[in-house]
């Protein structure tokens, strides 16, 4: 009995405390003047780490919330600003300088209606020049940041590391070696228009067989483009620069041009068409005006296909048909058949397993002053190769890849075998727009 008592009077000394400890810590809140002098002076870091642990006690409060939602806008804390901020302009409607802190906010958070509704209704209500200034700075900060980005600059670069049975692709002795390759790529598009853009870019790559120092190769290739797109077609033209060195010295130029064009179907399919002309000028053949041009002709399909298996599968096969009129090269011309497919499987979010086969028959003909062409050769190229692909950060991708040539021919000098074995590392740059 004496407890029940008792128990009443404990709780409302216990109430009464944390009343007074309350009033305790509401009254170390600052003046509102040196916060604002603060704030003009640009020392909005120690406002805000003033002012963030007193939320709880001072939201609601408006001169609290006017100098806490400033001091967060202005420390990159865009939506703990329009938190303060909505409590502001919700007991404070007619505070105009309040409702375009709080279309900044809305702004910086991608927001953009909301931002354009509370910069008309601060224009629409007379404000004072200045305030209207500040609007109209405002708004021009959200109209270039509704403008269309018509830049974007993306960015590779990868590195690899692997095994090649036979560098030089020869018949007998061939040289094995571990190899290294780094390469980087940029690519610089601009969207002139809905259907028209433009782009300019290049690929720079250094391949390096340790034990065959004779073959480090380096590669760089420069392309300019623009395309089209009209309904359901796609068409470009890219006109290409590319230059190769071997041992240190130049071995090949080439310039190109390719156009290609892309025709969507239905269910996420499209079929392809390419050509490409290319002429090539070997380096060491220093008398030679040009030592002339390769012609490329083909087209392909792309798309799902069904299988029994519940992972998705995409499948790329392509035809062509190539020609060389190289009468300075001694092996003489050839024309080509191929054929290539590429299948990958996407297993998971981050696993991708990829499957490539490849077919060419290429027939040779001799014009005169081509001494050790073979009028009679055939090739027979095949081409097999499985891989993976392994997201390992959303913009680092690993790739290990196993793949295997073997070439037929009726000259046996020519013949030869090959096995490719790598793991190549892929980090890819977040696309920059302007």
């Amino acid at each position: 009995m004496l407890r029940l008592f008792l128990r009443p009077p404990l709780l409302v000394v216990s109430f009464s405390l944390l009343l007074f400890t309350g009033h305790a810590i509401a009254s170390t809140l600052p003046p509102l003047p040196e916060l604002h002098n603060k704030m003009n002076e640009w020392q909005h870091q120690e406002v805000y780490d003033q002012l963030q642990p007193l939320e709880l006690h001072f939201a609601g409060d408006a001169g609290y919330d006017y100098v806490f939602g400033l001091a967060a806008l202005r420390n990159g804390y865009p939506a703990e600003a329009s938190w303060a901020l909505e409590r502001l302009v919700l007991v404070q409607p007619s505070n105009q300088r309040g409702k375009l802190a709080l279309a900044q906010a809305y702004m910086e958070m991608g927001r953009f209606n909301s931002s354009q509704r509370l910069i008309d209704e601060v224009k629409n209500s007379r404000p004072s020049p200045a305030v209207l200034a500040s609007a109209n700075n405002l708004q021009e900060r959200l109209d270039k940041a509704l403008a269309p980005k018509r830049f974007t600059l993306t960015s590779r670069v990868n590195a690899a590391l692997g095994y090649d049975s036979n560098v030089s692709s020869a018949a007998s002795n061939e040289p094995a070696s571990v190899f290294s390759e780094m390469a980087a790529r940029q690519r610089l598009s601009w969207q002139y228009s809905d259907p028209v853009s433009f782009y300019a870019g290049y690929r720079l790559r250094d391949t390096r067989p340790y034990a065959e120092s004779d073959y480090i190769r380096q590669n760089l290739n420069v392309q300019l483009g623009a395309e089209y797109r009209a309904g359901q077609w796609l068409a470009g033209v890219e006109p290409t620069f590319g230059k190769g060195w071997k041992d240190g010295k130049g071995e090949f130029s080439e310039a190109g041009l390719g156009l290609n064009g892309v025709y969507l179907l239905p269910d996420s399919t499209a079929v392809l068409g390419f050509m490409n002309v290319t002429q090539m000028s070997y380096d060491q053949n220093a008398d030679k005006v040009n030592d002339g041009r390769i012609y490329l002709l083909g087209g392909g399909w792309v798309g799902g296909v069904s299988t029994p298996l519940r992972w998705p599968v995409n499948l790329v096969a392509t035809g062509y048909y190539l020609r060389t009129d190289l009468p300075d090269s001694p092996t003489g011309d050839f024309n080509s058949l191929g054929a290539n497919f590429n299948a990958s499987l996407v297993y998971s979010p981050e696993w991708t397993f990829v499957g490539l086969a490849g077919y060419s028959l290429r027939d040779y003909t001799c014009s005169s002053g081509q001494t050790s062409c073979d009028a009679s050769r055939r090739d027979t190229l095949f081409n097999l190769g499985v891989g993976a692909r392994y997201q390992f950060l959303p913009n680092l991708l690993v790739e290990p890849q196993i793949s295997y040539n073997q070439q037929f021919s009726d000259t046996p000098n020519s013949a030869f075998n090959r096995i490719t074995a790598r793991v190549s590392v892929r980090y890819d740059f977040e696309p920059v727009k302007f």
